[in-house]
């Protein structure tokens, strides 16, 4: 990976951390967020198994504001970088069936570059998620976490 393209994941990980903290303070409201461990997962790419190294962290408000990134690469070396704009979750109570996320795609040069997909994620046991990618048509089963929080319960 480039230096300036290293410089630019690491200025934008940083602003969408600030942003992650101060709207957290900003809103007493309860919201719905997802996280996964960083790592390689057998997944799918337009039907065919493909290695896929996802890394998901987003969080997303009850009045539909969201904020986080969503980074994914291929085992062909395609690689996605999404910033998080907006979204719906279905809730049974405080229990997260399903989080469908806005994505934006953002460039190599850390600019926004007008593509949007979306992905939805559910699911599959109590410590694994399913995510379908839209727009990319990529399917992948990740540990992680998808939980509804009350801001200020930390």
């Amino acid at each position: 990976m480039g230096g300036t393209r290293l410089v630019a994941l690491q200025a934008l990980s940083l602003a969408v951390g600030l942003l992650v903290c101060s709207s957290t303070s900003a809103y007493a409201a309860k919201e719905v967020f997802t996280r996964t461990k960083p790592h390689i997962n057998v997944g799918w790419h337009h039907g065919e198994p493909t290695k896929i190294w996802l890394h998901a962290n987003a969080g997303l408000f009850d009045d539909g504001d969201a904020v986080g990134i969503l980074q994914l690469r291929l085992e062909d070396g395609e690689s996605f970088l999404y910033q998080v704009t907006g979204g719906s979750a279905a809730l049974d109570g405080d229990t997260v069936l399903e989080l469908v996320l806005v994505l934006e795609r953002v460039g190599e040069g850390g600019d926004r570059t007008g593509e949007t997909d979306l992905v939805i994620i559910r699911p599959s046991s109590p410590d694994c998620l399913i995510y379908d990618f839209v727009g990319p048509d990529i399917h992948v089963e990740v540990e992680g976490i998808l939980a509804r929080h009350q801001s200020g319960d930390d």
